[in-house]
């Protein structure tokens, strides 16, 4: 039983923080507000050229990529409805596919994005 409740927990917390987390770096790093790092944002040869490819990456991917953190907190949120733990662990697992789905498509635009600047 205290098994099953703190599966539910982290089936909520985990994928609420994961998200909040990819939609703060979306629209930092879009923001300018994080720079070019080694840590954190889109990390390709075409957006490490210069700031301007930086910038232009994480403008063009900041949208797909607040939708894929948006589907991971959704999917987190569904955690607290009486569902059975397989069919929410289900909903986790779709709700992850998403945000990769999103996550990728934001990293083609944005290296097109910064390619088109000069990176």
């Amino acid at each position: 039983m205290l098994s099953d409740i703190l599966i539910r927990v982290l089936l909520i917390v985990l994928p609420i923080a994961s998200g909040s987390a990819i939609v703060w770096s979306a629209r930092a790093t879009a923001s300018g507000r994080i720079k070019r790092n080694w840590a954190v944002g889109i990390r390709v040869t075409a957006s490490m050229t210069s700031e301007e490819a930086w910038l232009a990456c994480h403008i063009r991917a900041q949208r797909p990529m607040i939708a894929g953190g948006v589907a991971m907190m959704i999917a987190g949120l569904a955690g607290f409805l009486p569902l059975p733990l397989s069919v929410a662990t289900t909903v986790l697992g779709v709700g992850a596919l998403v945000m990769l789905a999103c996550v990728l498509y934001a990293g083609v635009v944005g290296v097109r994005a910064a390619k088109a600047i000069g990176g």
